[in-house]
């Protein structure tokens, strides 16, 4: 009982909230010992290789999505396995990073939920993805000189975002595709922040149409219904179906 009441008070939290609020709050029902404020200081691939674990412990480790073909529009039902998407998280670097390039040297660190989370209201792709790689320099210059983050040009910009793509290639996982109707492929990225929401959603909702039968049929409270084991729970949903 106690790890659904867990995700069912993360589900409530996490549904007004943008996918990094919803990240951070199922992680903290899956592991309070760590704390939001410690879970948030993860970096990106390493939170995501996390959930990548929670939802492997909740629902197995096969899954299944779609995908429509953008050469024919057709429409595939994929089929793959949680593992295959886990990378090493261990390679990430803990310390922050060394970059040179034209004269220039950066101290940098991997990107973090909070960094997301400030520029979630940015309405421009292109600003979000500056700020977001700005916000990963701990220190910069040239020849010596202190250069402010926002003043740092694109070629800088383009090795950070290089660095961060080698450094922590769990945060940016991309599948590759086959149709067979028409024979295309292509690359298509996997988001285990977006794809495990919407089966906890999916879960929550049955869960408490689940406890609205049973709450409506013999009078319990949530709490003890929750407490049943699931087999106990169907077995009473079944009495009342008939």
């Amino acid at each position: 009982m106690e790890t659904a009441k867990r995700l069912l008070d993360a589900w409530e939290r996490g549904a007004p909230q943008a996918a990094t609020g919803r990240a951070l709050s199922l992680l903290a029902a899956a592991e309070p010992e760590s704390g939001i404020d410690g879970i948030a200081a993860l970096s990106i691939g390493r939170r995501d290789a996390r959930l990548l674990e929670l939802r492997t412990r909740l629902f197995g480790d096969i899954l299944v999505g779609l995908a429509t073909c953008a050469a024919c529009g057709e429409l595939l039902e994929l089929e793959f396995s949680a593992s295959d998407l886990m990378l090493d998280p261990a390679s990430a670097p803990d310390e922050p990073a060394i970059l040179r390039t034209s004269g220039y040297e950066l101290r940098v660190r991997l990107l973090n939920s909070r960094d997301l989370d400030g520029i979630a209201q940015l309405p421009d792709v292109a600003a979000g993805r500056d700020t977001l790689l700005r916000s990963c320099v701990l220190g910069a210059s040239r020849d010596g000189t202190e250069v402010p983050a926002d003043q740092l040009p694109a070629l800088v910009l383009d090795l950070i975002e290089e660095w961060l793509a080698a450094a922590d290639p769990q945060a940016d996982i991309e599948m590759a595709l086959h149709c067979p109707g028409c024979a295309a492929t292509w690359r298509q990225g996997f988001d285990i922040v977006s794809f495990l929401w919407a089966e906890i959603d999916a879960w929550a909702r049955r869960t408490l149409y689940d406890v609205h039968r049973l709450a409506t049929a013999y009078g319990w409270r949530e709490g003890d219904i929750l407490a049943m084991s699931a087999p106990r729970r169907q077995a009473y949903l079944d009495l009342v179906g008939t």
